[in-house]
C-alpha cells in the first residue's frame, strides 16, 4: 500500500510535479528595446533605393505591390541586410514569421516579375 500511495503523490497531483509545472508555466518577460518605427525605416530605405538606385523600376513596382509586412521584411532583410533575429526584433515578430514573410514575398516577386518578363517577350 505504501507503494500505491507513493505513486499517487507523484502522479501530477502532488507538490513535487505540480510545483515543477507551475515553474515551467512562467513566461519570461521581454526586454523593451527602443527602435525606430519600422514603417519609417522601410520608407526611408525605399526612397534611398529609389532615388539613386540601381534597382530596376519593375522590381520597385513589384515591391510596392507586396503587403506591408512582407515589404518591411524584404527591405530589412535584403536591402538593409539585417539578420533574421534583428529583423524579428525590429518588427516585433518571431524569427519564424520573418522567414515565412520573406519566403512568401520572394515567391510573389518571382511570379510577378516572371509574368512581366513573359509579357514583354510576347510583345
Amino acid at each position: 500500500m505504501a507503494v500505491g500511495q507513493q505513486a499517487s503523490s507523484t502522479s501530477g497531483m502532488g507538490c513535487p510535479h505540480g510545483a515543477e509545472r507551475q515553474h515551467l508555466a512562467v513566461r519570461k518577460r521581454r526586454r523593451e528595446v527602443s527602435l525606430p518605427d519600422p514603417g519609417k525605416v522601410v520608407n526611408l530605405a525605399a526612397r534611398q533605393a529609389g532615388a539613386g538606385s540601381r534597382l530596376d523600376p519593375r522590381i520597385m513596382a513589384a515591391l510596392a505591390r507586396l503587403p506591408a509586412r512582407q515589404r518591411q521584411v524584404v527591405t530589412l532583410r535584403l536591402l538593409l541586410d539585417l539578420e533574421t533575429s534583428r529583423t524579428a526584433e525590429v518588427l516585433g515578430i518571431s524569427p519564424s514569421a520573418v522567414k515565412a514573410h520573406l519566403a512568401r514575398a520572394i515567391a510573389t516577386l518571382r511570379t510577378d516579375l516572371t509574368t512581366e518578363r513573359q509579357q514583354e517577350k510576347s510583345s
